[in-house]
């Protein structure tokens, strides 16, 4: 139905007597449309969706007053007007602050609209925008693999992190190197769902991530409009490891000849308080009297191997003084395959 303001009556049938004819008073509009301006740039950008179902209100000379709800697209449109000077306003949701609007948004949410007989006023948009928030915190070098960023574990620093999602902004940087300190920020992001990718470097495991790492180097969240997430960390770190031989020092020279064999079947242990829950802390050695215990953070660990009856130790790595047992310290990433025991019968 055509709108019809304080009074105004219908227009009767325009004139058709000549080539031309009278335009009817009540032919004009006031439209367009409502939408997200996911940028808050005052532009609407290919990809800003209409805001759907949103209500505009219309308002002209006299008392009267006509409401509509934005349709497909964020689309809206007033008809049946005659010329004046219209106020259209908008009534905005929480988390939606004006952007943009055809007299500037001094007037929030409302813009005068000036038509003239049988004009069609199409450029009576408006723009809204949300609060834009950041995402950002550390990528660290998890030495202990406790999951936990320890005082004094270091940041991982020059680490490629990447972030994606539906809701970024048109031409958004989306990579960034993390500084001396691991850290890392993405700012200038609307609400919406994102996913941050760390590239993971050679000989580094996985150890955190906000979300678990069943989905290696990357986190899915959610950021709501405004809101600053420093949660999104990625603890890495370099598993050590620890072993070597326990073998038949016959002629008692502290030294492995070629012709000693090994001691299959010796029972050695591992302990220290770096070692992660669960680990393993035993282990029988093989047939050339080898071991190794792997995938441990850095740290002071004893090795010790329960001995057997009838033979005399000739040598750990720090001496028989502490028979049986020698503390072997182990930094990041080390491989460590130094620590040797020998027996003599």
């Amino acid at each position: 139905m055509p709108l019809l303001l304080a009074g105004c009556e219908r227009p009767s049938s325009p004139s058709l007597t000549g080539p031309d004819f009278t335009l009817s008073e009540h032919s004009g509009s006031i439209g367009d449309r409502v939408w997200f301006d996911a940028n808050g740039n005052g532009a609407q950008n290919a990809g800003e969706p209409g805001l759907v179902g949103w209500t505009v209100t219309l308002l002209g000379s006299g008392p009267h007053v006509a409401t509509q709800t934005t349709g497909a697209n964020g689309a809206y449109v007033f008809t049946g007007l005659r010329s004046g000077s219209y106020r259209v306003c908008v009534q905005p949701r929480q988390g939606y602050a004006p952007s943009w609007d055809l007299d500037g948004v001094l007037t929030a949410n409302c813009a005068t609209v000036k038509l003239t007989r049988g004009s069609t006023r199409t450029d009576a948009d408006f723009g809204y925008a949300q609060p834009l928030g950041s995402i950002d915190d550390r990528v660290w070098n998890d030495a202990n693999g406790n999951r936990v960023p320890d005082t004094g574990e270091a940041g991982l620093a020059s680490w490629i992190v990447r972030i994606s999602g539906a809701s970024l902004p048109a031409g958004y940087v989306t990579t960034r190197s993390t500084a001396p300190s691991g850290a890392y920020g993405f700012a200038g992001l609307p609400g919406g769902s994102y996913q941050v990718c760390v590239q993971a470097r050679p000989g580094y495991t996985q150890t955190f991530d906000l979300d678990g790492t069943a989905t290696p180097h990357c986190a899915k969240l959610t950021l709501s409009p405004g809101q600053s997430r420093s949660d999104v960390d990625f603890g890495y770190w370099q598993p050590g490891s620890l072993g070597d031989r326990v073998w038949n020092d016959a002629n008692g020279n502290r030294a492995q000849d070629l012709s000693e064999a090994g001691l299959a079947g010796w029972i050695v242990t591992i302990s220290g308080t770096a070692l992660p829950a669960g680990y393993a802390a035993s282990q029988v050695a093989g047939p050339t009297g080898a071991y190794a215990f792997p995938g441990l953070p850095a740290g002071a660990y004893r090795v010790c191997v329960a001995p057997q009856a009838g033979w005399t130790p000739t040598y750990d790595l720090d001496g028989t003084g502490t028979p049986h047992c020698a503390t072997v310290p182990v930094v990041t990433g080390q491989i460590r395959s130094d620590a040797d025991f020998g027996y003599k019968r």
